[in-house]
């Protein structure tokens, strides 16, 4: 993203970053849990110890669940992926917001990644990327795009394809920003594109050989 990125009031951005030299940023579940946790606790006016709630012997479900008193910014949507994440933000009263917010979590994970795995220097290829939604198709588009990234979308775990999906709530993910502006089916309208999507690499394969 150019660092002179300017973030406003009341907009939508897919952010993404990726590992740097496309290498793996989750080696194991642990990974994907502690990221997730960054991900909720980060989230915050109010800095979260997540080692010493993990030393206090808080499990990952329980510290998911703790309350965050004021949230920085709102997330609608996320999936993260072997060398990569993607996220799906709201800019809610003070736009810069979102920059702190990726930055504290970044920074968080990075440390925490480079300590377990024993490495030094920089995880991620530079500062995240952003891209500001500009009505509501795009929106849509872009929460389905998230939500395919992986092959086995329907179970994968890294994802908030299940909280659009089912009836299961949590507060630090609003789903409804997108549903409420969605007049069909979510799962169908994921469905269709990943049908269309085999169907034209089929054809594609077809016309290579």
């Amino acid at each position: 993203m150019n660092r002179k990125f300017n973030f406003s009031v009341g907009e939508y951005y897919h952010l993404y970053n990726r590992g740097t030299d496309k290498r793996v940023i989750f080696s194991s579940p642990d990974d994907y849990k502690r990221f997730m946790l960054l991900l909720r606790l980060c989230n915050s006016t109010v800095p979260v110890d997540i080692g010493n709630k993990l030393r206090e012997g808080r499990t990952f479900e329980e510290l998911m669940d703790t309350a965050v008193p004021t949230r920085l910014v709102d997330v609608l949507a996320y999936c993260l992926m072997p060398n990569h994440f993607h996220f799906l933000l709201y800019s809610k009263e003070d736009p810069s917001q979102i920059a702190k917010f990726m930055q504290s979590l970044c920074i968080a994970y990075s440390m925490y990644f480079n300590r377990r795995y024993k490495r030094v220097g920089g995880l991620f290829q530079g500062r995240f990327k952003a891209i500001r939604i500009t009505n509501d198709a795009y929106l849509q588009h872009i929460s389905r795009y998230i939500h395919l990234n992986p092959t086995d979308y329907k179970s994968y775990k890294w994802s908030s394809l299940p909280y659009y999906l089912n009836a299961d709530k949590v507060n630090w993910l609003h789903p409804e920003r997108i549903l409420d502006i969605f007049g069909a089916s979510y799962g169908e309208f994921i469905d269709e594109y990943h049908d269309q999507k085999l169907i034209l690499q089929k054809i594609k394969h077809e016309i290579d050989d």
